[in-house]
């Protein structure tokens, strides 16, 4: 039985994270192929592409800032036929740990105030809303940001007497 896997994207992706953008945002479209270039491009993003057997399925982009605790889910995306077997969760949460061990403690988002299924799955990922952008989309829609803990990489790690043990990310709970 495959598996979804989850691997950094390259500028050899730039074309299938343009299409994946492209087949599940349509309209509502925001991230250019040039602009996927740049966010590979720069250390502090993190850019991950979910497969099953060599098949693109999604993608994840996170941004981060240096010495700052707040990491940035700024686009994830799972083709409509992919949907609803795990892999947006498997994103998430390899994304949130890329995140901790870069040394962020929090993952923030913006979601339309009308995608109910979103909203669902991130609050069922650990996510809460605790604020609202009015008129934040360029059709003026509204979106509500949304927040979780997530472990850092000094809380991941610690020292026993001859080893280091490192033990599961376990995410905190809301």
């Amino acid at each position: 039985m495959s598996q979804t896997t989850t691997r950094h994207a390259t500028l050899q992706d730039v074309e299938a994270l343009f299409d994946m953008e492209d087949r599940c945002f349509g309209q509502h479209q925001e991230i250019t192929r040039r602009g996927f270039r740049d966010f590979i491009k720069r250390p502090n993003n993190v850019i991950l592409i979910a497969e099953l057997n060599g098949v693109p399925q999604g993608y994840a982009l996170a941004l981060l800032r240096t010495n700052s605790p707040k990491a940035r889910l700024y686009s994830l995306a799972v083709l409509p036929e992919f949907q609803g077997n795990g892999t947006a969760q498997a994103l998430m949460s390899a994304l949130e740990c890329e995140a901790a061990m870069i040394g962020a403690t929090v993952m923030q988002l913006e979601v339309r105030e009308t995608n109910r299924k979103a909203i669902r799955f991130y609050q069922k990922m650990g996510y809460s809303a605790f604020d609202r952008y009015d008129e934040y989309y360029d059709d003026q829609e509204h979106a509500w940001r949304m927040s979780k803990p997530i472990a850092s990489l000094s809380s991941l790690i610690y020292q026993q007497p001859q080893q280091t043990v490192l033990p599961v990310f376990d995410f905190l709970p809301q």
